[in-house]
């Protein structure tokens, strides 16, 4: 569904980025759909490989990235949280300041190139206002 629905749009000159996002909850909303029931399975290695697989061809749209790009640091990039995350909180019933805390636990254990330039998500802006942005007393 994902190439279906980037082959809409052409990759160089293309849509905006607020287009791309459109489309990524498209899909996301689509694989979500029942989650709950069949959100178990995400457990398995296999499972997560290929929902990571249709998140993957989006988000290399969304940051105009190269197809050599890590997966994990191509999410960081598009400031998309692994759909693997989101169907593990709606199966468990999680929040999405809890996706964003499993996201940054994962973050840091890594170690790429795009660790070293961005440190940590709340930073880079996920999750709320960067923690450089933030007034005093909020």
């Amino acid at each position: 569904m994902a190439g279906q629905l980037g082959r809409l749009m052409c990759r160089t000159g293309g849509p905006r980025e607020w287009k791309w996002r459109v489309l990524v909850s498209v899909v996301d909303n689509v694989i979500l759909y029942g989650c709950e029931v069949w959100g178990k399975a995400i457990k398995t290695r296999r499972a997560r490989e290929m929902v990571d697989r249709v998140q993957r061809k989006i988000a290399l749209r969304i940051a105009t990235a190269y197809r050599t790009v890590s997966t994990k640091d191509l999410f960081v990039v598009a400031s998309t949280p692994p759909l693997r995350l989101k169907i593990w909180a709606r199966h468990e019933g999680k929040s999405k300041a809890d996706i964003l805390e499993a996201w940054e636990e994962e973050w840091q254990i890594r170690e790429s190139w795009a660790k070293e330039v961005i440190g940590n998500l709340k930073s880079w802006g996920m999750g709320g206002v960067p923690e450089k942005d933030k007034k005093e007393g909020e």
